[in-house]
């Protein structure tokens, strides 16, 4: 079954069309309603009533719903033993994500998370690479990405709630505010109630880094952003930098991680960097910094390129370490 099926759920779930989709739950059937027309998929507005319908059929369950709703989706259904795919980011705090995972482990449900990029192979070469010490021991990293999140536009008032929406029920566990047009269309992602500037596409951006390097929690974070005259509470940032600091891990040493978001921000210029990149590094992508060398990624970890270019042509091929993806693409992992 599906939960929260507009824009990228819709995608999710034709991706899963060689399966037997049996339901689909939206608290707004304009969505369901555009993305599934077919009568032969039953659809509901609440995903808890689908379930005492037909939960006994149910195998698992793919959600894609707003980022502050998703926690309570995968609880419900975590608890009631089917397996999840849950879209990013997964939680809106780390104590949920924390919740989450003692779950998961506690019903032995099969759960992923919509990180593209995790399953593809370049994702796979630059742990190698970090693996085998291709570019020495890494001591920075920059994830950069030119979306703007922000908004200096308040939010409409005084909206009229469209008969095909509960609102009380998108709502979830947020806390309850007047309905807005603002808030639709995905637009719901430039405001703290919904939403965070770090879920989003830093999810992709330094997955390959956390991976690679073994991060683990960081023993400091530090948000650096930009204000602009006419920002209210509640709306996001439009431009900042955020850094980690992580100790050091066994023969590795500490790493800083600055991840620079927004339209605005200057260009990181990391060391090595090579005026000539391939689009994949113009608007986002990651960069590690080691002793001698530098991987520069793509958003996605696609592209991935040992720089300067020289050493990228001499580095030896390393040993395929790190877990490969069985399936074809993303979907079919």
């Amino acid at each position: 079954v599906g939960v929260g099926i507009g824009r990228q759920g819709s995608g999710d779930l034709r991706a899963l069309g060689s399966h037997n989709i049996i339901g689909i739950a939206d608290p707004d059937e304009a969505w369901s309603g555009r993305y599934y027309p077919s009568t032969k998929v039953k659809r509901w507005r609440d995903y808890r009533r689908m379930f005492d319908d037909i939960g006994n059929d149910i195998d698992a369950v793919l959600t894609a719903t707003p980022d502050h709703a998703r926690f309570a989706v995968c609880m419900f259904f975590i608890q009631r033993g089917k397996h999840v795919y849950a879209e990013k980011p997964l939680c809106h705090t780390i104590n949920e994500t924390r919740i989450l995972y003692q779950e998961s482990q506690k019903h032995k449900v099969v759960t992923q998370m919509g990180n593209q990029g995790h399953s593809a192979e370049s994702t796979a070469q630059i742990r190698d690479w970090i693996k085998a010490g291709s570019i020495g021991k890494v001591t920075e990293v920059i994830g950069y990405s030119r979306k703007n999140y922000g908004t200096l536009v308040q939010p409409v008032q005084g909206s009229v709630i469209p008969k095909t929406l509960d609102w009380n029920l998108w709502l979830n566990r947020a806390e309850e505010i007047p309905f807005s047009t603002s808030y639709m269309n995905r637009e719901w992602i430039r405001f703290s109630h919904f939403s965070g500037l770090i879920g989003d596409m830093a999810t992709h951006i330094l997955d390959p880094a956390n991976y690679s390097l073994e991060l683990g929690a960081p023993i400091s974070v530090e948000a650096d952003v930009q204000e602009k005259h006419g920002r209210f509470p509640g709306s996001l940032p439009i431009a900042g930098v955020i850094t980690w600091e992580f100790a050091a891990r066994g023969d590795q040493p500490p790493v800083t991680m600055k991840y620079y978001l927004g339209p605005e921000i200057p260009d990181p210029r990391p060391k090595r960097y090579e005026e000539k990149r391939s689009a994949p590094y113009m608007n986002s992508g990651s960069v590690m910094v080691g002793e001698t060398e530098t991987i520069f990624a793509g958003s996605h970890s696609q592209s991935p390129r040992i720089s300067p270019e020289a050493a990228m042509q001499a580095t030896p091929r390393p040993p395929r370490v790190s877990q490969r993806n069985k399936g074809r693409g993303h979907v079919g992992n």
